[in-house]
């Protein structure tokens, strides 16, 4: 299935402020941070149709190649049942592996987890 921007996205040089580099370019190589910014784009709607369901798929992307933000932000879909079904287990593995690369954040997240007994033993 092929993914569509409805609008451009740019993302403007500072020394050269006509210069436009479209997100998707980079997410269809596969780079995380390019995979994992498009997929808050999707999540917010900022330059395209809002999507929950397409946000998890960019999140996808770039938390199976390791960037600890985007297994955070995906972890947070799965505890919310934003764009896919609500899954304590999966959310408990993604904030581990975010927490476990530094991410702050997804630490706290699944320490309340394991504070409420959510995904995890």
């Amino acid at each position: 299935t092929s993914r569509h921007v409805t609008s451009p996205l740019s993302l403007s040089s500072p020394k050269k402020s006509n210069t436009a580099i479209s997100p998707l370019a980079f997410s269809s190589q596969g780079l995380p941070e390019a995979c994992c910014n498009l997929g808050v784009c999707y999540a917010t709607g900022r330059g395209v149709q809002q999507s929950a369901e397409e946000a998890v798929h960019w999140y996808q992307l770039a938390a199976e190649k390791g960037l600890p933000r985007a297994q955070s932000n995906l972890a947070g879909c799965y505890a919310s049942g934003r764009g896919v079904q609500q899954d304590w287990m999966l959310a408990a593995m993604w904030f581990q592996k975010a927490a476990e690369a530094g991410d702050g954040t997804a630490a706290c997240s699944l320490g309340a987890m394991h504070a409420e007994g959510k995904g995890v033993m």
